[in-house]
């Protein structure tokens, strides 16, 4: 994932290139994916979302999460 020129031989040879909103011309051109918002404004986020939409699995990452089973949000008294 990147923004501007230092990243692009990464990029280039990577098997997912990501490239934020607001990245430089060329960073976009050299991207697989360019995510919606710019960096530091959700740029992760929507790489992370891209790649598990892709592999169909956003939606069971997400319920799994809240899911009040898991001990992680039993513990904090979450999810009933």
């Amino acid at each position: 994932m990147g923004d501007d020129v230092i990243d692009l031989p990464v990029m280039r040879v990577c098997g997912l290139a990501i490239a934020v909103a607001n990245a430089r011309d060329q960073v976009k051109a050299a991207a697989h994916y360019v995510t919606p918002n710019t960096g530091g404004q959700g740029a992760g986020r929507d790489a992370i979302d891209f790649i598990l939409q892709a592999h169909g699995t956003l939606d069971r990452c997400i319920e799994e999460y809240i899911d009040e089973r898991n001990a992680v949000v039993a513990a904090a008294g979450q999810g009933a």
